[in-house]
């Protein structure tokens, strides 16, 4: 690699080699240029290429250049101030970007940008503005729904991209917020269900077009193509499925019971479940007995069952270990259950009756398969950042946990609790003033 680039590559390699994490940059720009700004490392800062172009208003490149990355502090200079500059094309470096761009410059590169990865980067950046904003009780920006929209009926961007394009993030930077599973859910719900109300007869439109075959000469253009067509339209009836009505609940099960593939039946089934149709569970009676006869198919079954929103997902997660066709003692089965509900955190950790689920299932779990259990606990990471009031349960579920698991039997199990206590002092203190001094042996 030095010598075909003609560059010393060493120091680059020891900086990534040698050290965990990624660089964070930060962008800031001035009359003369912009200064770039990393962190992240322990001893030496990370080397890497930033490829950036600068943008007229009018969307034309010019000065496109790679500039290699070797300080925690550098400056380049431009001969002339752009419209926008366009950073870390092509994903060019594994790491975090951050800018000052403005809101109206990040709605032009969503729009505009002849990157890929640099527009989807300022789409991402508008869809968590929108989330903080509805999370702060603040209204959200309208033009955020028409952007979204435009995007979504591209469909030179869409049969290039597919759905992954318009993924709205689920989560925020600010890690504390982040940890309020609830209100971040809310708010990605009300964009969807804005988006749902203002533009259903475009996206049921949509979803009519999408369901057409896709013709191509090519045998594997002819799969990637119709994958990408498949996303988009499944993406369409996800967000028409947020109206939860009668004439979407129908058009939910129509795809459900005639699908012809089984990306189109999970995606119909997962959204029947989510949604206030009353014979949804007869629904799930009805495909398990399909799905059941074929190992993967019925991974993927209990995969959308545990992933369930709804307010009825313990119901649907207890009739389903309930089945005569599920063995706990089946590592693809308890996995593919439990571990997409753990994940929920909203629900798992954040309601009483999710957290004592889940406290029952790790009890019965760890005989079982103590490896998938030390794998569950790891929703419990961040619980020094949640609410108080929250934590003083959340440590308790961990310690009722430990106080009945073999620890001599199964100490991958007691020695990852144990962890998780050390690592959470926070916590740990909102339990001592609910319940008492707690020894950490």
């Amino acid at each position: 690699m030095e010598k075909v680039s003609h560059l010393s590559l060493k120091r680059m390699a020891d900086s990534w080699l040698n050290q965990t994490n990624y660089p964070t940059v930060a962008i800031v720009m001035d009359k003369k240029g912009f200064t770039i700004r990393q962190n992240g490392f322990v001893e030496m800062p990370w080397q890497f290429p930033l490829e950036y172009s600068l943008i007229n208003g009018n969307n034309e490149l010019h000065d496109s250049k790679i500039y290699w990355v070797k300080s925690a502090r550098e400056h380049v200079t431009l001969k002339r101030k752009p419209y926008l500059i366009s950073l870390d094309r092509g994903y060019s470096f594994y790491g975090k970007l951050k800018t000052r761009t403005s809101t109206d410059k990040l709605y032009w590169q969503a729009r505009n940008d002849s990157d890929a990865i640099t527009r989807y980067m300022a789409f991402c950046s508008l869809a968590e503005i929108q989330i903080n904003r509805l999370m702060d009780k603040k209204d959200g920006d309208k033009k955020f729904t028409d952007l979204y929209i435009s995007l979504l009926s591209n469909k030179e961007l869409t049969s290039s991209m597919g759905a992954l394009f318009l993924a709205i993030p689920q989560t925020v930077d600010d890690q504390r917020k982040a940890c309020l599973y609830e209100k971040v859910y809310q708010a990605r719900q009300e964009i969807l269900k804005a988006l749902a109300k203002k533009y259903k007869f475009e996206l049921l439109e949509l979803y009519e077009t999408l369901k057409q075959p896709v013709l191509k000469k090519d045998y594997v253009a002819q799969q990637a193509a119709e994958i990408k067509q498949r996303q988009v339209k499944n993406l369409a009836l996800g967000i028409i499925a947020k109206l939860d009505d009668m004439e979407v609940r129908r058009l939910i099960k129509s795809q459900f019971e005639n699908a012809t593939n089984a990306t189109d039946k999970l995606v119909a089934f997962g959204l029947y479940l989510n949604s206030s149709a009353n014979d949804k569970f007869k629904a799930m009676e009805e495909f398990e007995q399909i799905a059941h006869e074929n190992p993967i198919s019925y991974e993927a079954f209990l995969t959308v069952v545990g992933s369930n929103e709804s307010d009825a997902v313990l119901r649907l997660i207890k009739k389903a270990e309930s089945s005569e066709h599920f063995r706990l003692e089946e590592v693809n089965h308890s996995r593919s259950l439990y571990l997409p509900f753990a994940h929920n955190r909203r629900k798992s950790l954040q309601t009483v009756e999710g957290l004592e689920f889940l406290k029952k299932t790790l009890i019965k779990l760890t005989p079982v398969n103590d490896y998938l259990t030390s794998g569950i606990l790891k929703v419990f990471s961040k619980i020094d950042l949640m609410e108080p009031k929250q934590q003083a349960q959340i440590v308790k579920c961990l310690v009722d946990v430990m106080e009945r698991v073999n620890s001599e039997k199964f100490p991958s199990v007691s020695n990852s609790i144990r962890r998780l206590l050390h690592n959470s002092r926070k916590a740990v203190k909102s339990y001592e003033k609910k319940y008492g001094k707690l020894e950490i042996k």
